[in-house]
Formats: structure tokens, sequence, C-alpha cells
């Protein structure tokens, strides 16, 4: 069975061109967050679903979708965001790879909360995010391998991880990271060597 990695797109502030230029590129569904559906239309990118509780979203886009094929998902809850609804859905389908685009807006409230939507995902789905300037990877307990790193990058937790990252000019091995500045503004121009042993997921922002 073929991987499917799913593109969602967000009504804030689309990032790099190219980066998202190549995530279209790799994605076999595309998801439109609720008033996201605007960006997908602006592009002619049909998506395969239109989520959340579609109060940002115009009738006649959802209407654009629908006359292409789109599956219109409409949850009303206001208990949790419409990125996270749009996450907990590629859960209950198995699509496991995640990108992101369209979360960053003018509001810092809306970023943060979109900081902490992809934090508290579900611990299957491996998740990247494009941002205006940076790119920002997601990694939770378990994962062992080599990471590409070039220039300066950062590193957070919203909660504890512990973790060892071998290569960058500052190593890290079996440390904990938490919400604060210890990670900031590292350098690497290697493959790193980074393991998360266990607590949250841990997050990499790369300055590309």
């Amino acid at each position: 069975m073929s991987r499917e990695v799913a593109l969602l797109i967000g009504a804030g502030e689309i990032g790099d061109k190219d980066r998202l230029n190549a995530s279209f590129d790799k994605a076999n569904q595309i998801v439109a967050v609720d008033g996201g559906i605007r960006h997908l239309r602006s592009m002619n990118k049909v998506p395969t679903l239109v989520v959340g509780d579609l109060d940002s979203a115009k009738d006649e886009d959802l209407q654009w979708a629908k006359e292409n094929g789109a599956e219109i998902v409409h949850l009303r809850s206001q208990s949790e965001s419409d990125l996270a609804k749009a996450l907990n859905l590629c859960h209950e389908r198995e699509w496991n790879e995640i990108l992101v685009d369209g979360i960053e807006g003018s509001r810092l409230d809306h970023l943060i909360g979109g900081f902490a939507t992809l934090a508290n995902a579900d611990q299957s789905l491996n998740i990247t995010a494009n941002l205006t300037s940076t790119y920002l990877h997601r990694f939770v307990t378990g994962f062992s391998g080599k990471i590409s790193l070039s220039g300066t990058f950062s590193i957070f937790s919203f909660g504890t991880t512990n973790v060892t990252l071998l290569g960058p000019e500052w190593e890290l091995n079996g440390e904990n990271i938490t919400f604060s500045t210890r990670g900031l503004s590292n350098v690497a121009n290697c493959d790193a060597e980074l393991t998360i042993h266990g607590g949250d997921p841990l997050f990499i922002l790369i300055n590309q």
C-alpha cells in the first residue's frame, strides 16, 4: 500500500512558496483547514477534503470544492481548533505523513495555539510545517536517525524531552530539553544523529 502524505493548508499566512510547491509534489491528500480553502482555490488546487467548523470558509469556496469532488467534513465542536480536528481526522484515516502550511498570522495567540496543537497531536503522526522564515519538524519518543542540518537551528519542547543530538556545534547527550532557551540558535552543517529517548515531542526549527 502506498504511503499517504497529507498536506494541511490553514487560513493563515502561507510560508515559503518553493517549499509549498515541494509539499504539493509530495502530497497525495490535500486538506483545507476551514478558511484555508481560499488559498487552495486561488492556486486552483482542489482539496481531498475540507474540515472544520467552517465559520471562516466562504460559501462560494465550499461550493467550488464540492463541485470538484472534495469531501466536506463539518465538525462543529468548539473544544478544539480546526487544525486539531484536521490532524485527528488524518490520524483516523492513517494519513500519518503530515505537511502543514498556513498556520501563521497576525495574532500571536493563534500561532502559539498552532504550535500547541502540533505538540499534542497523536504521536503516530510525522509532522513538518512550512513557516514564513523556517521549517519546523516534530520528533517523538522512539525516533533515532540522521537529520540533515545546514546553518542555524533551534530546538524546543513544550514539556520535557530527553534528547541526544550529535554533530552540531553544541551537542546534547541524554539531556532534558524544556520550554526554555536551552536549545536556541545552535549551528550545524552535517547529517546530525538525533535520538528522542522519552518525554514530550521535540520541535526543531531549521532556518533555511
